[in-house]
């Protein structure tokens, strides 16, 4: 429960897994509204399964009554497959729409008492739907799928989507989000590209993000963009959207340990971060204006020193060192200021400049870092 954004409080679970969820309609009596849930499946869960859920307004008291599991067809060389791979979801006006992958998108006519599904329509022609999002009022979808770019799916039939046009610039597309004229595309490894949708049927490229990450999830509201890039999340203002603005980055877990951001949502001042191992909330203050350091190479290898010998920066005598550089950037809009660098053990490693780095906005500075072998030259110790 996030009534309090800064103490969210667990209510309960139901599912031992799931992948993507889509709140549905509100049910008779005001008690409960429906919650859907997709798996694509994995090793975990091997057959793919989009789940129905009761939840309680109130509690939040969850509860499964319906499963449906996906059929299998036979595919390529006689194999069988499973036909329908549940990813992206999107409830509107009576009807869940769900992006399979190859498979497509699929509509499901939703029953007003229970939210139970039945199957109305099936949409071929995709090579790899990955995420759907419903403008209502203009009657389009818009598919990420993913080198089939963007599609533009007509709602004039709710029972039956159609595809009328793509924007193929966005390849690679993984996720797609919108709110008011400005849509965001999540590509992968190829960064985010933003649209002007004032024609929300022929939306307009405005410009491209490049990352230090893989988009993989991106979410619009009042200007602002959030990106889900795998290791972190980082967050742009729109407000010319042929311009974007970073205005923040975070790693929600601190290296070593690995970060796998897979989702956010803005409800803004407020970020939601969905993080492999947990939800992490965070909150933009858009009249604070800071720094931002950022070191892309956060494990620095220095190989076998017995055959990379070096001399010693503070003894060129010595010859058992091994200096890496190490580059630092800025990403926020005022300088940074590095006062010092510090190493630990201080007899192994030591770092260089001592009195510290200058860094402009959006600018890099060099740190170089050096290994000190405990060992003599002819031997070969690691050090990271």
């Amino acid at each position: 429960r996030i009534t309090n954004p800064s103490a969210v409080t667990f209510v309960g679970d139901e599912l031992s897994r799931c992948q993507r969820i889509a709140r549905g309609p509100d049910l008779p009596g005001g008690t409960h509204h429906v919650v859907y849930a997709a798996h694509h499946g994995d090793s975990w869960v091997p057959a793919p399964q989009l789940s129905v859920l009761h939840i309680h307004s109130t509690t939040g008291a969850a509860s499964v009554i319906d499963v449906l599991d996906s059929p299998m067809v036979t595919g390529e060389g006689g194999v069988m497959v499973y036909a329908s791979l549940y990813e992206g979801l999107r409830y509107h006006d009576g009807y869940l729409y769900v992006a399979v992958h190859g498979g497509g998108l699929l509509t499901y006519m939703v029953d007003p008492d229970l939210g139970t599904l039945t199957e109305v329509h099936h949409a071929g022609g995709f090579l790899n739907a990955w995420k759907i999002e419903v403008d209502g009022d203009a009657g389009v979808a818009y598919v990420a799928d993913q080198d089939g770019g963007v599609r533009i799916v007509s709602l004039a039939d709710p029972a039956g989507p159609e595809v009328v046009g793509a924007f193929l610039g966005a390849t690679a597309a993984r996720d797609v989000h919108f709110d008011g004229d400005i849509l965001a595309v999540a590509m992968g490894a190829g960064g985010v590209d933003v649209y002007d949708r004032s024609d929300p049927w022929a939306p307009l490229w405005k410009s491209h993000i490049t990352l230090p990450g893989t988009a993989g999830a991106v979410h619009v509201q009042d200007g602002m963009l959030g990106i889900a890039t795998w290791g972190h999340l980082a967050l742009y203002d729109l407000s010319d959207p042929a311009s974007p603005v970073r205005v923040g980055t975070e790693r929600p877990k601190a290296s070593p340990q690995v970060n796998q951001v897979y989702g956010v949502v803005l409800d803004l001042p407020h970020v939601y971060l969905a993080e492999w191992e947990g939800l992490w909330v965070y909150e933009h203050h858009a009249d604070r204006v800071a720094p931002h350091l950022w070191v892309t190479t956060e494990l620095v290898d220095f190989g076998l020193t017995g055959g990379l010998a070096q001399p010693c920066p503070d003894d060129p005598t010595q010859t058992n060192c091994n200096t890496k550089a190490v580059l630092v950037h800025n990403l926020g809009l005022v300088p940074l200021a590095i006062s010092a660098f510090t190493t630990s053990p201080g007899t192994t490693f030591t770092a260089w400049p001592d009195d510290g780095l200058l860094v402009p906005p959006g600018g890099s500075g060099v740190a170089e870092v050096t290994f000190h072998s405990p060992d003599s030259v002819n031997t070969q110790a690691n050090g990271k």
